[in-house]
């Protein structure tokens, strides 16, 4: 019997490499969020959502827990690009490592997510956030939909150029006027994915004032209307009240065609027929 140790090592193809391993997710309830730079594996639980959107440097509201705080009750992956160990005072050059993998990170994963939920700080500018949204704005899920979904509130200022962009007829991107609306909309996408959605006209602050100024007009015109037909009746009531009273003769007495009217005597005197 030949020595183990002179066998030749194994040239089977076949195997196929251990895989590669990944520290675990951050669980919030059932949502595992991915904080940058963490490692991602190829598959996530559930769908996933970018959460995309002003930080400014950590300037910006702290928003991105908040949401997958949200999402606790669904099975999902959370990608969060808001990096706990962000150095503000980095180079940001393509030749800084950190910076790099930073940026690299929300790349791929912005290109990973199913959908992207965009939200505008409206106490920011971010610059970064308004390059995302042109970097994917024809960026479709695998049903054909946009993956962005948009939170711009009032008072943003560039709020104008958000709505126009998301407006164009080949985006038509969904846009909400603020955080809690668009948490609401995230939420339904996860949870009823193959569904597809039809959107109503966007509901920012100036929208809704002009939908609300049509309803006043509306109600307005309705009431004037109404007041109109009121006035109309109690002037045709005012003419029937005062209109000769016809004193029709009985049936049969060959009168009833000849109809008699009263009409006051002058003053002193007594009421005659006519």
């Amino acid at each position: 019997m030949a020595d183990s140790k002179s066998q030749p090592p194994s040239t089977d193809s076949t195997q196929s490499p251990p895989e590669k391993e990944f520290p675990p997710p951050i669980m919030v309830g059932q949502a595992a969020a991915y904080i940058a730079p963490a490692k991602v594996p190829a598959k996530t639980p559930g769908r996933s959502v970018f959460l995309a959107g002003s930080i400014e440097m950590g300037k910006a509201d702290n928003w991105q827990p908040r949401m997958t705080e949200s999402l606790k009750d669904i099975t999902c992956t959370v990608f969060n690009p808001r990096r706990l160990d962000w150095n503000s005072d980095w180079v940001q050059r393509k030749s800084n490592p950190k910076f790099f993998e930073q940026v690299k990170w929300e790349l791929d994963l912005l290109e990973k997510a199913d959908v992207i939920a965009m939200y505008f700080d409206p106490e920011t500018k971010s610059p970064i956030t308004l390059f995302e949204l042109g970097l994917h704005l024809k960026a479709k899920d695998e049903l054909g939909r946009p993956k962005l979904l948009v939170g711009c509130p009032d008072g943003f200022y560039r709020l104008g150029n958000v709505e126009i962009v998301c407006e164009e007829k080949d985006v038509k991107i969904p846009i909400f006027g603020s955080y809690e609306k668009l948490v609401a909309e995230v939420r339904e996408r996860l949870q009823h994915f193959d569904v597809i959605k039809k959107y109503p006209e966007p509901e920012n602050q100036e929208n809704q004032k002009g939908k609300k100024g049509k309803e006043d007009r509306k109600d307005s015109e309705n009431m004037e209307s109404e007041k109109n037909e009121e006035g109309e009746k109690e002037t045709e009531e005012a003419e029937s009240s005062s209109a000769p009273q016809a004193n029709v003769g009985s049936v049969g007495s060959g009168e009833e065609n000849k109809p008699k009217f009263e009409a006051l005597a002058p003053s002193g005197g007594d009421a005659v027929s006519s």
